[in-house]
């Protein structure tokens, strides 16, 4: 799925915390399966500018202080 407000790599990133706060978990679905990034696209990319920059500065902070940090992109990462 190509998202239509997030650039791919704040895609990645909403998808990657997702798995974090709500893996799949015996046998039920979880953050994915659910397609919670997918609808978080949909959702931020029809609210207020603000919401919408609040979004994008947040997922963009957590790229470069995973960067800064561990040399990765932030949905590069493992859960260690």
């Amino acid at each position: 799925m190509m998202p239509h407000f997030f650039t791919p790599v704040q895609f990645a990133i909403l998808r990657h915390v997702g798995e974090a706060v709500m893996p799949r978990l015996n046998g039920r679905p979880g953050a994915l399966e659910a397609k919670a990034a997918e609808f978080l696209d949909f959702l931020i990319g029809a609210s207020a500018a603000d919401r919408k920059e609040a979004y994008h500065a947040g997922l963009d902070a957590l790229t470069s202080q995973a960067k800064k940090q561990f040399n990765k992109g932030f949905a590069e990462l493992d859960s260690q």
